[in-house]
């Protein structure tokens, strides 16, 4: 069974209830992993990879003030 994905070929799959044509589906999810990537090197760049607390509102206090300095 390995033999089926031995090839160059890379498959990926999105699963979606959005009522666009594929090419938006795609495009958003594009730019979705953009945000994150720039968010996570927001995070790593200003040494906020770990936040100080799980409460959400807390957390968001502390990266905007991150960001700011």
């Amino acid at each position: 069974q390995l033999a089926l994905f031995s090839g160059g070929c890379r498959y990926h799959f999105i699963a979606t209830n959005l009522k666009v044509e594929a090419e938006g589906v795609v495009w958003r999810y594009n730019e979705r992993a953009k945000i994150e990537r720039v968010i996570k090197q927001l995070k790593s760049g200003f040494e906020m990879d770990y936040m100080p607390t799980g409460e959400f509102g807390v957390s968001n206090s502390w990266f905007a003030l991150g960001v700011l300095a």
